[in-house]
């Protein structure tokens, strides 16, 4: 079948310099602590604390704990699981960046043009990028794909851009999504999961 595209997703800090080739970019070791992460200019998307944790893992342990340990948990000995730790680890590593991701698209038919040949479509819970089959061709480029985001991005706030010479796309999204405050006060959330 068609094979994936090749992509890249890094983090980057506000008034950080642009990258030049992320795809070959030594990133080095993950950093352990957000104090560590808020230092990087750039942070890999495969480093962040969500995907140290394998969530499965996790909720499987959980129902196969013995009387002592859920007692001890249901106590408050145990501390938050480390499913929740991870993700409040990626919020705080993630706040104020940037989202970035690049996909590198050489194979794409030459003599026809080339944003005709994918779409794109970005949501604030992940990306997709479909290549649907061209007219007399019997393949498509590539296979399509989803990059889910660790949290809610700000879609609405997406930039595009495809680069001619190189056959790279890429797709910027800041990592926050900000809420006016009269925004935040609408809406009343006991009364929204009563409804829902």
């Amino acid at each position: 079948g068609p094979q994936l595209p090749d992509f890249c997703t890094y983090y980057s800090a506000p008034g950080a310099p642009a990258l030049k080739d992320p795809f070959n970019m030594d990133w080095g070791s993950p950093p352990e602590e957000v104090e560590e992460a808020a230092q990087a200019p750039h942070l890999s998307g495969l480093d962040l604390p969500c995907f140290r944790v394998n969530a499965f893992q996790e909720r499987i342990r959980g129902t196969m704990k013995n009387k002592a340990e859920r007692e001890k948990e249901t106590a408050g000995e145990s501390g938050e699981s480390e499913i929740q730790a991870s993700a409040e680890a990626t919020k705080a590593m993630l706040a104020k960046r940037t989202c970035f991701v690049q996909v590198k698209l050489p194979d794409l038919d030459p003599h026809v043009p080339s944003l005709k040949q994918f779409n794109l479509e970005v949501s604030d819970e992940c990306m997709r990028i479909n290549f649907p089959m061209l007219p007399r061709s019997k393949a498509v480029a590539y296979a399509s794909f989803t990059i889910w985001w660790p949290q809610q991005f700000a879609s609405a706030q997406a930039v595009a851009d495809w680069d001619t010479k190189a056959d790279v796309l890429t797709v910027a999204l800041p990592t926050e999504i900000e809420v006016p405050a009269e925004a935040a006060d609408a809406f009343d959330p006991d009364l929204l999961d009563a409804v829902f």
